[in-house]
């Protein structure tokens, strides 16, 4: 993400995830892919498929 940016993601991150605390990490990078996207998320999930 820029470093402008950063603040901002945070404040929404906290807000949507609220008590939840996610393992995350904010990475601060000079550019990505299309100079059009502002933040890149990458994201795993396990899902039990056992009932």
């Amino acid at each position: 993400m820029r470093r402008e940016d950063a603040q901002a993601v945070a404040e929404v991150h906290g807000e949507f995830f609220r008590e939840v605390r996610p393992a995350s990490t904010l990475v601060i990078v000079a550019g990505l892919l299309d100079e059009d996207m502002l933040v890149e998320i990458e994201a795993e999930a396990i899902i039990n498929t056992e009932s």
